[in-house]
């Protein structure tokens, strides 16, 4: 079996790019907060946009696989 270790998420910071826009909320940080009834909404755009998530791990770590 696998040997996995997990992230400790706990004070780290998720970007997106794009941002919200004006008032709307997409509560990006549901994207880590453990709640299976909680879920992150990203603004609904006219056309096709790829969104960029970008995670600060205030350190250089080894990754060989993401889960969320």
């Amino acid at each position: 079996a696998p040997d996995y270790s997990f992230l400790d998420l706990t004070d780290l910071t998720f970007t997106s790019v794009p941002e919200d826009e004006g008032d709307y909320k997409s509560y990006l940080e549901y994207l880590t907060d453990g709640n299976v009834n909680t879920s992150w909404e990203p603004y609904v755009m006219s056309q096709a946009t790829t969104i960029t998530l970008e995670l600060d791990l205030k350190e250089v770590k080894s990754l060989k696989g993401l889960k969320l």
